[in-house]
């Protein structure tokens, strides 16, 4: 079968919050439904509202969550950078993705760049760097 993954949403518009995402998801009760998590909107939702943040909703969705929507900002503006170029705790989002065991896409969203050598370059060396081996953990 397939499954439909909403994804929450940049403030003001219905499911800006992980709370609200869950309600919904909650209230139709299907295996079929998901939640995408946009880990640039959970930052920019999470700094105007006070809501969970990336690293904390993650024990919360992690029976629903089944994609990754991943870009970087700093709680603004929807930037969609490369994680590390915000303020983004990658290093605690990738543990916590480890601890909840998540198995799901795992997508870059990234802004337009003109030069697609140097954005692919760039893409792996930041995938590289979210899931290098800290001698610490």
């Amino acid at each position: 079968g397939f499954k439909i993954a909403l994804e929450n949403t940049l403030p003001g518009k219905t499911g800006d919050s992980i709370s609200e995402i869950l309600e919904i998801i909650k209230k139709f009760n299907s295996k079929n439904l998901g939640i995408c998590l946009d880990t640039g909107h959970c930052n920019i939702t999470s700094s105007l509202y006070n809501h969970s943040g990336v690293v904390e909703c993650l024990p919360e969705i992690k029976d629903y969550l089944c994609h990754l929507h991943i870009h970087d900002n700093f709680g603004k503006s929807d930037d969609h950078s490369l994680p590390f170029e915000g303020n983004i705790d990658w290093k605690g989002f990738v543990k916590g993705l480890k601890q909840i065991n998540y198995q799901g896409v795992f997508m870059f969203e990234l802004r337009e760049k003109t030069n697609n050598e140097e954005m692919l370059q760039t893409i792996k060396e930041s995938y590289l760097n979210l899931f290098k081996e800290d001698k610490n953990d």
